[in-house]
C-alpha cells in the first residue's frame, strides 16, 4: 500500500470549518469532476490523504482521499469494497485518477458512495496529487491563521484590551463589521452532558444567525461560548439559541466599542445567575438580573448579617427545636401576596393552622406582619438566603 497522509497536528484546526465547495475554487481542483451530482458539497475537510488499496486505518474522518485506484480499478467487486472502506472511515469525498489503472467509478461504487453521502470526483491522469495537497493544506493553513486573527479580535472586544477606538473600527471594517451598529453579547457554558469542543454549537449558531440575517462574531474557549450578535430584537435570540445544549447569559443592548466589554461582563453575570436560579440550559436576560444582583452584593455585606440575625436566627431556632417549617411557610405567604387562603391550600394545611403559624412567627421574630418595614425585612431576608443557598 502506498499512502502519504498529510497532517495537521494543530489542535484547533479541527474547530474550524474549511468545506469542500471552497476547495473546489482551487486552481488544482479545477479539473476535478463530480460523479455523484446529488452530494453535499459542504462537507468538511481537516486533511488530505493519498492512498491505494488496503484502506484499514490510514483514513481518517474529514479527509479529502486521492487515489489512482491501482488494483482495483478494474475490478468491480474490489473497487466498490475501496470505496464502501473510505467512506467508512467517514472521508470527506474521493477523487480517482483515471488512467492506466482505472477508467472512472463504476455503478456499483457509485451507488455505495450514494448510500453513505460521500462525494466522488474524477480526475485527469496528468493533475499531479502533490499540487491538490499542497494547494488544499494552504487554504487550510490560511483560513486557520484568519479565524485566530478573528478571535483575538472578539476576545480583544470581550475583555477591552484594545488599543484605541479607531484601532478596533479599523480592523472590524476590515473583517466586515460595522460596530457602530447596536448589538447585544450572548455567552453560553455546555452543559456537563455536551462538555467537550464548543465547534459544533458554534457551527449552528453562526447558520442559523446567516439564516436570520443577523450578523455574528462568535468564539469560544474551553466550554465558554462568546458571541455579539448584531440583532434588531431581544426576541430573536431565543430563535438562535433553542436546542442547542448550553445555559446562556444575554446581555441589554450595546452601542458603541467601549460597550462590548460591559456588555460581556453582564452577559456573564447573567450567565451566572440564571444557572443558580434556573439550572442548565436556561436563558437569562441581563435585564432580568438586576434585583438578583443587587441581592448577591448585599448577601457580601456585614450589613445583610446584622438584618438576617435580627429577624431569621429566632425563626431558624424555633424551626429546629420544633420541626414546623416557619421559613417555608412565611415564603408562600409573601407569594400569594398575604392571602391566607391561598396560602394554606398551597401548604396544604388549614387555615386556622397558618394563622397560628402566622402569630408565632410574630411573637418570635418580635415583628408585625402588618407594618411595611418588618415585612419588607422579613421579606428581604428570605431573598438573601435563597441568593446565598443558591
Amino acid at each position: 500500500a502506498f499512502l502519504l497522509n498529510i497532517e495537521m497536528n494543530m489542535c484547533s484546526i479541527c474547530e474550524n470549518r474549511h468545506i469542500l465547495i471552497e476547495a473546489l475554487n482551487l486552481a488544482a481542483l479545477k479539473p476535478a469532476h463530480l460523479i455523484t451530482k446529488d452530494s453535499d458539497l459542504k462537507r468538511e475537510i481537516t486533511g488530505v490523504s493519498v492512498i491505494e488499496p488496503p484502506v484499514e486505518h490510514f483514513v481518517r474522518s474529514g479527509d479529502l482521499v486521492l487515489s489512482t485506484g491501482m488494483n482495483v480499478g478494474k475490478d468491480t467487486t474490489l473497487m466498490t469494497r475501496f470505496v464502501r472502506d473510505i467512506a467508512r472511515s467517514e472521508a470527506t469525498a474521493l477523487m480517482l485518477a483515471v488512467g492506466p489503472h482505472a477508467l472512472g467509478f463504476t455503478p456499483r461504487a457509485r451507488r455505495v458512495a450514494r448510500e453513505h453521502g460521500m462525494p466522488l470526483f474524477e480526475l485527469p491522469w496528468e493533475v499531479r496529487f502533490s499540487d491538490i495537497s499542497e494547494a488544499v493544506l494552504r487554504l487550510i493553513i490560511s483560513e486557520q491563521l484568519e479565524t485566530r486573527r478573528r478571535d483575538d479580535f472578539i476576545w480583544s472586544l470581550a475583555d477591552g484590551t484594545f488599543h484605541s477606538v479607531d484601532s478596533v473600527l479599523t480592523q472590524a471594517k476590515r473583517l466586515g463589521y460595522d460596530l457602530t451598529k447596536p448589538y447585544i453579547a450572548l455567552v453560553g457554558e455546555l452543559t456537563k452532558s455536551e462538555e467537550g469542543s464548543p465547534a459544533p454549537l458554534l457551527h449552528t449558531l453562526q447558520q442559523r444567525a446567516s439564516e436570520e440575517r443577523v450578523i455574528c462574531l462568535e468564539t469560544s474557549s474551553g466550554n465558554r461560548l462568546v458571541a455579539f450578535l448584531q440583532i434588531k430584537h431581544l426576541s430573536q435570540v431565543e430563535t438562535l439559541v433553542t436546542g442547542l445544549e448550553a445555559t446562556w447569559g444575554v446581555s441589554e443592548t450595546m452601542t458603541g466599542v467601549e460597550s462590548f466589554h460591559s456588555g460581556y461582563q453582564a452577559a456573564q453575570n447573567a450567565l451566572r445567575i440564571g444557572l443558580k436560579l434556573r439550572g442548565p440550559k436556561s436563558v437569562t436576560y441581563a435585564s432580568d438580573t438586576l434585583l438578583a444582583q443587587l441581592l448577591l452584593r448585599l448577601a457580601k455585606e456585614g450589613e445583610s448579617y446584622r438584618l438576617r440575625e435580627r429577624y431569621l436566627k429566632p425563626l431558624e431556632d424555633y424551626q429546629t427545636s420544633t420541626g414546623v417549617n416557619i421559613l417555608e411557610t412565611l415564603r408562600v405567604y409573601f407569594e400569594t401576596q398575604g392571602d391566607t387562603s391561598k396560602a394554606a391550600r398551597h401548604l396544604n394545611i388549614h387555615r386556622q393552622t397558618l394563622l397560628h403559624r402566622l402569630g408565632k412567627l410574630q411573637e418570635v421574630a418580635q415583628c408585625d406582619l402588618n407594618q411595611a418595614d418588618d415585612r419588607l425585612a422579613l421579606e428581604l431576608c428570605l431573598r438573601l438566603l435563597h441568593s446565598q443557598e443558591s
